[in-house]
């Protein structure tokens, strides 16, 4: 695999955006946490994957979600079977 490289701008509110194909060529995806390392004798700073986003969470009992619910709202399938019996 070739290095990829790409330039971008520090926006006003210090975030800098991801192009679409680094994300793909990572593997990376929103909400994924990263480790930053700034190393001052070359001046350059390293992204590396910390831990992948596990994705949404229910609302009622917090695990991770096997259904949506009403405007995005997150439920997981135990729960929605307990809601449904209300």
């Amino acid at each position: 695999m070739e290095n990829l490289s790409v330039v971008r701008t520090i926006d006003e509110k210090c975030r800098i955006d991801f192009p679409l194909e680094f994300m793909t060529t990572t593997g990376w995806s929103k909400f994924d946490k990263l480790l930053m390392t700034y190393n001052e004798q070359d001046e350059t700073v390293t992204l590396k994957l910390s831990g992948k986003y596990p994705g949404p969470k229910c609302v009622f009992c917090k695990k991770v979600r096997t259904k949506m619910l009403l405007h995005g709202i997150s439920i997981c399938e135990n729960c929605l079977q307990k809601a449904e019996k209300l």
